[in-house]
Protein backbone atom coordinates (compact mmCIF):
# COMPACT_ATOMS: atom_id res chain seq x y z
CA UNK A 1 0.00 0.00 0.00
CA UNK A 2 3.03 2.32 0.34
CA UNK A 3 3.79 4.94 2.90
CA UNK A 4 1.16 7.46 3.87
CA UNK A 5 2.16 10.94 2.66
CA UNK A 6 3.30 13.38 5.35
CA UNK A 7 1.02 16.38 5.58
CA UNK A 8 2.27 19.70 6.80
CA UNK A 9 0.22 22.36 8.50
CA UNK A 10 0.99 26.02 9.20
CA UNK A 11 1.53 25.06 12.86
CA UNK A 12 4.04 22.32 12.05
CA UNK A 13 5.85 24.59 9.57
CA UNK A 14 6.08 27.35 12.19
CA UNK A 15 7.37 24.84 14.75
CA UNK A 16 10.07 23.56 12.42
CA UNK A 17 11.10 27.11 11.49
CA UNK A 18 11.35 28.07 15.15
CA UNK A 19 13.39 24.94 15.87
CA UNK A 20 15.86 25.73 13.10
CA UNK A 21 16.12 29.33 14.32
CA UNK A 22 16.87 28.22 17.89
CA UNK A 23 19.44 25.60 16.83
CA UNK A 24 21.30 27.81 14.34
CA UNK A 25 23.47 29.68 16.93
CA UNK A 26 24.77 26.34 18.24
CA UNK A 27 25.92 25.18 14.79
CA UNK A 28 28.97 27.42 15.00
CA UNK A 29 30.27 25.35 17.95
CA UNK A 30 32.04 22.04 17.78
CA UNK A 31 29.98 18.97 18.82
CA UNK A 32 31.80 18.71 22.15
CA UNK A 33 31.18 22.40 22.87
CA UNK A 34 27.51 22.01 21.95
CA UNK A 35 27.32 19.16 24.46
CA UNK A 36 28.74 21.33 27.24
CA UNK A 37 26.46 24.26 26.37
CA UNK A 38 23.38 22.03 26.25
CA UNK A 39 24.42 20.35 29.50
CA UNK A 40 24.79 23.78 31.13
CA UNK A 41 21.36 24.90 29.92
CA UNK A 42 19.75 21.74 31.29
CA UNK A 43 21.45 22.28 34.67
CA UNK A 44 20.53 25.97 34.93
CA UNK A 45 16.89 25.54 33.90
CA UNK A 46 16.38 22.52 36.17
CA UNK A 47 18.05 24.29 39.13
CA UNK A 48 15.78 27.31 38.71
CA UNK A 49 12.73 25.03 38.60
CA UNK A 50 13.76 23.23 41.80
CA UNK A 51 14.90 26.33 43.70
CA UNK A 52 12.80 27.22 46.76
CA UNK A 53 10.26 24.67 45.71
CA UNK A 54 9.13 23.28 49.03
CA UNK A 55 5.73 24.16 50.51
CA UNK A 56 5.29 24.19 54.24
CA UNK A 57 1.54 23.80 54.01
CA UNK A 58 1.01 26.85 56.20
CA UNK A 59 -1.26 28.97 54.08
CA UNK A 60 -3.57 29.30 57.08
CA UNK A 61 -2.88 31.42 60.15
CA UNK A 62 -3.61 29.03 62.99
CA UNK A 63 -4.34 29.91 66.59
CA UNK A 64 -4.31 27.64 69.60
CA UNK A 65 -7.45 25.51 69.64
CA UNK A 66 -8.04 25.66 65.86
CA UNK A 67 -8.40 22.47 63.83
CA UNK A 68 -5.64 21.66 61.34
CA UNK A 69 -7.18 21.70 57.86
CA UNK A 70 -4.41 19.74 56.17
CA UNK A 71 -1.33 17.78 57.13
CA UNK A 72 1.76 19.90 57.79
CA UNK A 73 5.27 18.47 57.38
CA UNK A 74 8.74 19.92 57.86
CA UNK A 75 10.21 20.73 54.41
CA UNK A 76 13.83 20.43 55.59
CA UNK A 77 15.81 19.77 58.75
CA UNK A 78 15.19 22.69 61.12
CA UNK A 79 16.86 23.52 64.42
CA UNK A 80 15.84 26.75 66.09
CA UNK A 81 15.02 28.26 69.47
CA UNK A 82 11.41 28.34 70.65
CA UNK A 83 11.51 31.94 71.81
CA UNK A 84 7.92 32.02 73.07
CA UNK A 85 8.22 28.84 75.16
CA UNK A 86 11.65 29.82 76.47
CA UNK A 87 10.36 33.21 77.58
CA UNK A 88 7.27 31.60 79.08
CA UNK A 89 9.41 29.32 81.25
CA UNK A 90 11.71 32.16 82.20
CA UNK A 91 8.74 34.28 83.24
CA UNK A 92 7.55 31.41 85.42
CA UNK A 93 10.99 31.27 87.06
CA UNK A 94 10.95 35.04 87.55
CA UNK A 95 7.59 34.83 89.29
CA UNK A 96 8.81 31.97 91.49
CA UNK A 97 12.03 33.77 92.48
CA UNK A 98 11.92 35.21 96.02
CA UNK A 99 11.55 38.98 96.29
CA UNK A 100 14.16 40.84 98.33
CA UNK A 101 13.01 43.14 101.16
CA UNK A 102 15.05 45.45 103.38
CA UNK A 103 14.21 45.57 107.10
CA UNK A 104 15.02 48.68 109.20
CA UNK A 105 14.58 47.80 112.88
CA UNK A 106 15.26 51.42 113.94
CA UNK A 107 12.21 52.82 112.16
CA UNK A 108 9.95 52.60 115.27
CA UNK A 109 12.54 54.27 117.51
CA UNK A 110 13.14 57.08 115.03
CA UNK A 111 9.35 57.71 114.78
CA UNK A 112 9.11 57.91 118.59
CA UNK A 113 12.05 60.31 118.70
CA UNK A 114 10.44 62.43 116.02
CA UNK A 115 7.28 62.75 118.15
CA UNK A 116 9.40 63.63 121.21
CA UNK A 117 11.26 66.32 119.26
CA UNK A 118 8.00 67.92 118.15
CA UNK A 119 6.78 67.83 121.77
CA UNK A 120 9.98 69.47 123.02
CA UNK A 121 9.86 72.11 120.29
CA UNK A 122 6.33 73.08 121.31
CA UNK A 123 7.40 73.23 124.95
CA UNK A 124 10.23 75.62 124.12
CA UNK A 125 7.81 77.88 122.27
CA UNK A 126 5.50 78.01 125.29
CA UNK A 127 8.35 78.69 127.71
CA UNK A 128 9.56 81.47 125.44
CA UNK A 129 6.05 82.89 125.56
CA UNK A 130 5.70 82.73 121.81
CA UNK A 131 2.48 84.52 120.84
CA UNK A 132 1.10 81.59 118.83
CA UNK A 133 2.95 78.34 119.65
CA UNK A 134 2.53 75.74 116.84
CA UNK A 135 2.91 71.97 116.58
CA UNK A 136 5.52 71.33 113.91
CA UNK A 137 4.17 67.91 112.91
CA UNK A 138 0.82 66.61 111.65
CA UNK A 139 -2.29 67.77 113.51
CA UNK A 140 -1.43 71.45 113.82
CA UNK A 141 -3.20 73.67 116.33
CA UNK A 142 -5.43 70.93 117.78
CA UNK A 143 -2.40 68.87 118.87
CA UNK A 144 -0.68 71.92 120.33
CA UNK A 145 -3.79 72.77 122.35
CA UNK A 146 -4.12 69.17 123.65
CA UNK A 147 -0.46 68.94 124.73
CA UNK A 148 -0.44 72.40 126.33
CA UNK A 149 -3.61 71.57 128.30
CA UNK A 150 -1.74 68.62 129.87
CA UNK A 151 1.16 70.95 130.77
CA UNK A 152 3.74 68.85 128.91
CA UNK A 153 3.41 65.95 131.33
CA UNK A 154 6.57 63.84 130.90
CA UNK A 155 4.72 60.69 131.95
CA UNK A 156 2.19 61.21 129.16
CA UNK A 157 5.05 61.83 126.71
CA UNK A 158 6.71 58.58 127.75
CA UNK A 159 3.42 56.73 127.41
CA UNK A 160 2.77 58.10 123.91
CA UNK A 161 6.29 57.49 122.62
CA UNK A 162 6.15 53.95 124.04
CA UNK A 163 3.03 53.32 121.95
CA UNK A 164 4.75 54.59 118.81
CA UNK A 165 7.85 52.54 119.57
CA UNK A 166 5.82 49.39 120.27
CA UNK A 167 3.60 49.58 117.21
CA UNK A 168 6.23 50.94 114.81
CA UNK A 169 8.94 48.52 115.91
CA UNK A 170 7.22 45.41 114.49
CA UNK A 171 7.58 44.05 110.94
CA UNK A 172 5.40 46.47 108.94
CA UNK A 173 5.00 46.29 105.19
CA UNK A 174 3.25 48.52 102.67
CA UNK A 175 -0.20 47.27 101.64
CA UNK A 176 0.85 47.48 97.98
CA UNK A 177 3.40 44.72 98.59
CA UNK A 178 0.88 42.24 100.00
CA UNK A 179 0.87 40.06 96.85
CA UNK A 180 4.65 39.65 96.93
CA UNK A 181 4.47 38.55 100.56
CA UNK A 182 2.27 35.55 99.85
CA UNK A 183 5.38 33.50 99.05
CA UNK A 184 8.81 33.23 100.59
CA UNK A 185 10.97 36.35 100.62
CA UNK A 186 14.57 37.21 101.32
CA UNK A 187 14.78 39.62 104.25
CA UNK A 188 17.90 41.76 104.51
CA UNK A 189 18.72 43.74 107.67
CA UNK A 190 19.93 47.19 106.58
CA UNK A 191 22.23 47.34 109.63
CA UNK A 192 23.95 44.11 108.51
CA UNK A 193 23.35 43.47 104.78
CA UNK A 194 25.37 40.25 104.89
CA UNK A 195 22.82 38.76 107.27
CA UNK A 196 19.99 37.53 105.07
CA UNK A 197 17.22 35.15 106.00
CA UNK A 198 14.45 33.35 104.14
CA UNK A 199 11.02 34.16 105.55
CA UNK A 200 8.29 31.63 104.69
CA UNK A 201 4.67 32.84 104.67
CA UNK A 202 5.70 36.42 105.55
CA UNK A 203 2.12 37.73 105.55
CA UNK A 204 1.36 35.65 108.65
CA UNK A 205 4.45 37.00 110.45
CA UNK A 206 4.20 40.66 109.52
CA UNK A 207 1.67 43.47 109.76
CA UNK A 208 0.26 45.59 106.98
CA UNK A 209 0.72 49.35 107.36
CA UNK A 210 -3.03 49.99 107.45
CA UNK A 211 -3.43 47.42 110.24
CA UNK A 212 -0.55 48.86 112.28
CA UNK A 213 -1.95 52.37 112.04
CA UNK A 214 -5.42 51.15 112.98
CA UNK A 215 -3.95 49.38 116.03
CA UNK A 216 -2.21 52.58 117.13
CA UNK A 217 -5.41 54.55 116.72
CA UNK A 218 -7.31 52.08 118.90
CA UNK A 219 -4.63 52.24 121.57
CA UNK A 220 -4.66 56.05 121.59
CA UNK A 221 -8.45 56.23 121.82
CA UNK A 222 -8.32 53.96 124.88
CA UNK A 223 -6.04 56.36 126.75
CA UNK A 224 -7.34 57.81 129.99
CA UNK A 225 -7.11 61.46 131.07
CA UNK A 226 -7.57 62.70 127.48
CA UNK A 227 -10.81 64.01 126.03
CA UNK A 228 -12.20 62.71 122.75
CA UNK A 229 -11.15 65.86 120.91
CA UNK A 230 -7.65 65.56 122.35
CA UNK A 231 -7.46 61.89 121.41
CA UNK A 232 -8.47 62.72 117.84
CA UNK A 233 -5.73 65.35 117.75
CA UNK A 234 -3.15 62.84 119.01
CA UNK A 235 -4.28 60.28 116.42
CA UNK A 236 -3.75 62.83 113.62
CA UNK A 237 -0.22 63.50 114.92
CA UNK A 238 0.90 59.98 115.80
CA UNK A 239 -0.59 57.71 113.13
CA UNK A 240 1.41 59.24 110.19
CA UNK A 241 4.60 58.47 112.11
CA UNK A 242 3.98 54.73 111.66
CA UNK A 243 5.76 53.83 108.42
CA UNK A 244 6.79 50.54 106.73
CA UNK A 245 10.09 49.13 107.89
CA UNK A 246 9.94 46.12 105.53
CA UNK A 247 10.50 47.71 102.11
CA UNK A 248 10.84 46.02 98.71
CA UNK A 249 14.32 46.25 97.22
CA UNK A 250 13.39 46.50 93.55
CA UNK A 251 16.96 46.46 92.24
CA UNK A 252 17.98 43.36 94.19
CA UNK A 253 14.72 41.60 93.27
CA UNK A 254 15.07 42.35 89.55
CA UNK A 255 18.71 41.21 89.58
CA UNK A 256 17.86 37.95 91.35
CA UNK A 257 15.00 37.24 88.96
CA UNK A 258 17.08 37.83 85.84
CA UNK A 259 19.89 35.70 87.24
CA UNK A 260 17.50 32.80 87.80
CA UNK A 261 15.78 33.32 84.44
CA UNK A 262 19.09 33.21 82.58
CA UNK A 263 19.78 29.81 84.11
CA UNK A 264 16.79 28.38 82.21
CA UNK A 265 18.11 26.62 79.12
CA UNK A 266 16.74 27.72 75.77
CA UNK A 267 14.00 25.47 74.43
CA UNK A 268 15.22 24.08 71.10
CA UNK A 269 12.88 23.00 68.33
CA UNK A 270 14.43 20.23 66.23
CA UNK A 271 12.52 19.06 63.18
CA UNK A 272 13.57 16.52 60.56
CA UNK A 273 12.78 16.72 56.88
CA UNK A 274 9.38 15.16 56.13
CA UNK A 275 8.53 14.98 59.85
CA UNK A 276 4.76 15.26 60.29
CA UNK A 277 4.08 18.30 62.50
CA UNK A 278 0.30 18.04 62.51
CA UNK A 279 -2.23 15.85 60.77
CA UNK A 280 -5.49 16.94 59.28
CA UNK A 281 -8.11 17.16 62.02
CA UNK A 282 -5.63 17.66 64.89
CA UNK A 283 -6.25 20.43 67.41
CA UNK A 284 -3.60 23.15 67.31
CA UNK A 285 -1.52 23.31 70.49
CA UNK A 286 1.05 25.86 71.66
CA UNK A 287 3.79 23.39 70.75
CA UNK A 288 2.44 23.10 67.20
CA UNK A 289 2.31 26.89 66.89
CA UNK A 290 5.99 27.08 67.81
CA UNK A 291 6.84 24.46 65.18
CA UNK A 292 4.73 26.28 62.58
CA UNK A 293 6.60 29.49 63.40
CA UNK A 294 9.92 27.67 62.95
CA UNK A 295 8.87 26.52 59.48
CA UNK A 296 7.58 29.97 58.49
CA UNK A 297 10.79 31.67 59.64
CA UNK A 298 12.95 29.19 57.76
CA UNK A 299 13.24 31.39 54.70
CA UNK A 300 14.39 34.41 56.72
CA UNK A 301 16.83 32.47 58.91
CA UNK A 302 18.17 30.08 56.28
CA UNK A 303 21.23 30.26 54.04
CA UNK A 304 19.85 30.72 50.50
CA UNK A 305 23.27 30.78 48.84
CA UNK A 306 24.20 27.49 50.49
CA UNK A 307 20.91 26.05 49.27
CA UNK A 308 21.53 27.28 45.72
CA UNK A 309 25.08 25.95 45.61
CA UNK A 310 24.09 22.56 47.00
CA UNK A 311 21.14 22.29 44.60
CA UNK A 312 23.33 23.23 41.65
CA UNK A 313 25.87 20.53 42.50
CA UNK A 314 23.12 17.94 42.95
CA UNK A 315 21.57 18.73 39.57
CA UNK A 316 24.99 18.61 37.87
CA UNK A 317 25.66 15.21 39.45
CA UNK A 318 22.26 13.84 38.37
CA UNK A 319 22.68 14.98 34.76
CA UNK A 320 26.26 13.72 34.68
CA UNK A 321 25.01 10.29 35.80
CA UNK A 322 22.30 10.48 33.12
CA UNK A 323 24.88 11.31 30.45
CA UNK A 324 27.17 8.46 31.50
CA UNK A 325 24.26 6.02 31.46
CA UNK A 326 23.27 7.25 27.99
CA UNK A 327 26.84 7.03 26.76
CA UNK A 328 27.35 3.42 27.86
CA UNK A 329 23.87 1.99 27.44
CA UNK A 330 23.29 -1.09 25.30
CA UNK A 331 20.41 -2.32 23.22
CA UNK A 332 18.65 -1.25 20.06
CA UNK A 333 16.73 1.98 19.87
CA UNK A 334 13.46 2.67 18.10
CA UNK A 335 15.00 5.79 16.60
CA UNK A 336 18.56 5.84 15.33
CA UNK A 337 20.04 8.55 17.52
CA UNK A 338 23.59 9.41 18.43
CA UNK A 339 24.53 9.38 22.11
CA UNK A 340 24.45 13.18 22.27
CA UNK A 341 21.05 13.41 20.62
CA UNK A 342 19.69 10.67 22.88
CA UNK A 343 20.95 12.57 25.92
CA UNK A 344 19.43 15.78 24.55
CA UNK A 345 16.10 14.01 24.17
CA UNK A 346 16.22 12.54 27.68
CA UNK A 347 17.41 15.85 29.20
CA UNK A 348 14.71 17.90 27.49
CA UNK A 349 12.05 15.38 28.59
CA UNK A 350 13.28 15.63 32.19
CA UNK A 351 13.28 19.45 32.10
CA UNK A 352 9.76 19.59 30.68
CA UNK A 353 8.59 17.01 33.22
CA UNK A 354 10.18 19.03 36.04
CA UNK A 355 8.36 22.14 34.83
CA UNK A 356 5.09 20.17 34.76
CA UNK A 357 5.68 18.98 38.32
CA UNK A 358 6.54 22.47 39.55
CA UNK A 359 3.36 23.87 38.02
CA UNK A 360 1.37 20.91 39.36
CA UNK A 361 2.59 21.29 42.96
CA UNK A 362 2.01 25.05 42.89
CA UNK A 363 -1.49 24.58 41.46
CA UNK A 364 -2.29 21.91 44.07
CA UNK A 365 -1.18 24.23 46.88
CA UNK A 366 -3.21 27.14 45.56
CA UNK A 367 -6.38 25.06 45.04
CA UNK A 368 -6.07 23.34 48.43
CA UNK A 369 -5.73 26.70 50.21
CA UNK A 370 -9.19 27.71 48.98
CA UNK A 371 -11.02 24.42 49.50
CA UNK A 372 -12.52 22.51 52.38
CA UNK A 373 -11.78 18.94 53.45
CA UNK A 374 -10.91 16.65 51.78
CA UNK A 375 -10.00 18.95 48.86
CA UNK A 376 -7.76 21.07 51.09
CA UNK A 377 -4.85 18.62 51.12
CA UNK A 378 -2.32 19.41 48.35
CA UNK A 379 -0.64 16.02 48.86
CA UNK A 380 -3.84 14.34 47.64
CA UNK A 381 -4.43 16.73 44.74
CA UNK A 382 -0.82 16.30 43.55
CA UNK A 383 -1.57 12.66 42.69
CA UNK A 384 -3.04 14.09 39.47
CA UNK A 385 0.33 15.41 38.29
CA UNK A 386 1.50 13.45 35.19
CA UNK A 387 4.79 12.27 36.70
CA UNK A 388 5.30 9.59 34.02
CA UNK A 389 4.82 11.75 30.92
CA UNK A 390 8.55 12.21 30.33
CA UNK A 391 9.38 8.52 30.81
CA UNK A 392 6.52 7.49 28.51
CA UNK A 393 7.69 9.87 25.81
CA UNK A 394 11.29 8.59 25.95
CA UNK A 395 10.07 4.99 25.89
CA UNK A 396 8.06 5.68 22.75
CA UNK A 397 10.93 7.43 20.95
CA UNK A 398 14.12 5.71 22.16
CA UNK A 399 14.13 2.65 24.44
CA UNK A 400 13.11 1.38 27.84
CA UNK A 401 16.58 1.82 29.33
CA UNK A 402 16.60 5.58 28.80
CA UNK A 403 12.93 5.71 29.72
CA UNK A 404 13.72 4.17 33.12
CA UNK A 405 16.58 6.67 33.47
CA UNK A 406 14.19 9.56 32.79
CA UNK A 407 11.66 8.07 35.23
CA UNK A 408 14.19 7.66 38.05
CA UNK A 409 15.54 11.19 37.51
CA UNK A 410 12.00 12.54 37.48
CA UNK A 411 11.30 10.73 40.74
CA UNK A 412 14.38 12.29 42.34
CA UNK A 413 13.31 15.78 41.31
CA UNK A 414 9.74 15.07 42.45
CA UNK A 415 11.16 14.24 45.89
CA UNK A 416 12.96 17.59 45.94
CA UNK A 417 9.87 19.50 44.80
CA UNK A 418 7.28 17.93 47.10
CA UNK A 419 6.88 18.78 50.82
CA UNK A 420 6.60 15.05 51.59
CA UNK A 421 9.43 14.18 49.23
CA UNK A 422 10.07 10.49 49.80
CA UNK A 423 6.42 9.58 49.27
CA UNK A 424 6.11 11.56 46.05
CA UNK A 425 9.43 10.16 44.81
CA UNK A 426 8.13 6.61 45.29
CA UNK A 427 4.84 7.52 43.62
CA UNK A 428 6.62 9.10 40.62
CA UNK A 429 9.02 6.17 40.25
CA UNK A 430 6.23 3.54 40.25
CA UNK A 431 4.16 5.68 37.89
CA UNK A 432 7.08 6.01 35.45
CA UNK A 433 7.81 2.28 35.66
CA UNK A 434 4.17 1.53 34.85
CA UNK A 435 4.39 3.87 31.84
CA UNK A 436 7.49 2.15 30.50
CA UNK A 437 5.95 -1.30 31.01
CA UNK A 438 2.65 -0.22 29.46
CA UNK A 439 4.12 1.27 26.29
CA UNK A 440 6.65 -1.56 25.95
CA UNK A 441 3.95 -4.25 26.13
CA UNK A 442 1.58 -2.66 23.63
CA UNK A 443 2.84 -1.55 20.22
CA UNK A 444 -0.44 -0.70 18.56
CA UNK A 445 -2.10 2.45 17.47
CA UNK A 446 -3.77 2.97 20.78
CA UNK A 447 -0.60 2.16 22.74
CA UNK A 448 -0.37 5.62 24.33
CA UNK A 449 -3.96 5.47 25.53
CA UNK A 450 -3.54 1.96 26.94
CA UNK A 451 -0.29 3.01 28.64
CA UNK A 452 -2.09 6.01 30.17
CA UNK A 453 -4.88 3.77 31.48
CA UNK A 454 -2.32 1.34 32.90
CA UNK A 455 -0.47 4.21 34.61
CA UNK A 456 -3.77 5.52 35.95
CA UNK A 457 -4.62 2.14 37.47
CA UNK A 458 -1.20 1.85 39.08
CA UNK A 459 -1.48 5.44 40.36
CA UNK A 460 -4.76 4.60 42.10
CA UNK A 461 -3.14 1.69 43.96
CA UNK A 462 -0.08 3.73 44.92
CA UNK A 463 -2.18 6.72 46.05
CA UNK A 464 -4.20 4.53 48.41
CA UNK A 465 -1.03 2.82 49.63
CA UNK A 466 0.63 6.16 50.45
CA UNK A 467 -2.48 7.41 52.28
CA UNK A 468 -2.43 4.27 54.42
CA UNK A 469 1.33 4.64 54.97
CA UNK A 470 0.81 8.23 56.18
CA UNK A 471 -1.78 6.92 58.67
CA UNK A 472 -4.50 9.16 57.25
CA UNK A 473 -8.12 8.09 57.69
CA UNK A 474 -9.24 6.02 54.69
CA UNK A 475 -12.79 7.28 54.23
CA UNK A 476 -14.96 6.85 51.16
CA UNK A 477 -14.49 10.49 50.13
CA UNK A 478 -10.73 10.28 50.63
CA UNK A 479 -10.52 7.03 48.64
CA UNK A 480 -12.56 8.42 45.75
CA UNK A 481 -10.61 11.67 45.68
CA UNK A 482 -7.15 10.06 45.87
CA UNK A 483 -8.08 7.33 43.36
CA UNK A 484 -9.65 9.88 41.02
CA UNK A 485 -6.59 12.15 41.15
CA UNK A 486 -4.28 9.19 40.52
CA UNK A 487 -6.33 8.03 37.54
CA UNK A 488 -6.45 11.56 36.13
CA UNK A 489 -2.66 11.66 36.48
CA UNK A 490 -2.41 8.58 34.24
CA UNK A 491 -4.68 10.10 31.59
CA UNK A 492 -2.76 13.38 31.66
CA UNK A 493 0.44 11.38 31.26
CA UNK A 494 -0.88 9.98 27.97
CA UNK A 495 -2.10 13.41 26.85
CA UNK A 496 1.23 15.17 27.49
CA UNK A 497 3.27 12.30 26.00
CA UNK A 498 1.17 12.32 22.84
CA UNK A 499 1.42 16.11 22.70
CA UNK A 500 5.19 15.93 23.04
CA UNK A 501 5.73 13.49 20.15
CA UNK A 502 5.92 16.17 17.39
Amino acid sequence: MGLRPRFTTPLSQARETLGRYLVRPFEVFKPQTRLFVGFGLLVVVTTLLLLNSYSSGLAENYREGDVVTRTVVAPVDITTVDIAETEKRRNAVREATRSSFNFDSTRGESSAESFRAEWEELKKQVEAKTKAPAWSGEGGVAVARAVISHKFDENELDRLTALIREIGGGYIYDDNDSDRLKQEIVLIDVRNPAAQMIVPAPQTRMTALSTARRNLELRVRNLSNWSQEEKSALVSAMVPLIRPNVVLDQTATATARETEANRVAKIVISLKRNQVIARQGDTVTSSMLAQFAAIESLEQSGRPWHNLLGLLLIVIAVYWAAWKFTEHRSGAATLSLSKRRAFALVGSAIVIETALMRVGFTFADSVAAQMRAPLNDPAILSFAIPFAAGALLVAMLVDTQLAFLAGITTALFAGMLAPIGIQKAIYAMISSSAAVYGIGRYRERQSVTIAGLFVGGMNVLMALALIAYAEQPITLNMTLLAGGCGFVGGLLCAVFAAGGLP
